[in-house]
């Protein structure tokens, strides 16, 4: 794995964040996830193992559009401590396709569908209404406390 290197003329690199609100970065992984679906023969590209990566590269981009690139997307910990601490929200995620990492996820026509939404951007992460939020960090306290059994405070 490599880091992208950029050169650019004063002020060039501000074009990304200003223009197109993305940050440098995150147009490389863009770049990089288009170029590995070049010039390859049909079996090639729809192996399980790189449609598993092209899945990880489109949930990545849409979390960290909302999040930076500081935190890491835990699937076992986004319907608790992300949602809570980052006020986000799935949409669109397949129903029949488990809420976990897609390299963990070894049926390739689940990950097809998957794959199909994230692809036709109907599968991204969104940011809560603050009423939302509320309702979510309501709905998680009742929860937490039907399973501890007592009152939190």
């Amino acid at each position: 794995m490599h880091s992208a290197m950029w050169y650019s003329t004063d002020n060039a690199m501000g074009f990304w964040e200003d223009v197109l609100k993305l940050e440098p970065n995150q147009v490389m992984k863009q770049f990089e996830l288009w170029g590995c679906s070049q010039n390859k023969n049909i079996t090639q590209e729809e192996s399980l193992e790189n449609m598993q990566r092209e899945c990880m590269q489109l949930i990545e981009t849409s979390f960290c559009q909302l999040v930076g690139n500081q935190t890491q997307l835990n699937y076992n910990n986004f319907d608790g401590a992300i949602k809570l601490k980052h006020g986000i929200n799935k949409k669109g995620w397949p129903k029949a396709v488990p809420f976990m990492s897609p390299c963990s996820i070894p049926n390739i026509k689940l990950i097809c569908q998957l794959q199909d939404a994230l692809r036709a951007n109907q599968c991204y992460f969104v940011k809560m209404s603050s009423q939302e939020h509320q309702g979510f960090m309501k709905d998680l306290k009742c929860k937490l406390t039907k399973q501890s059994g007592h009152q939190l405070k």
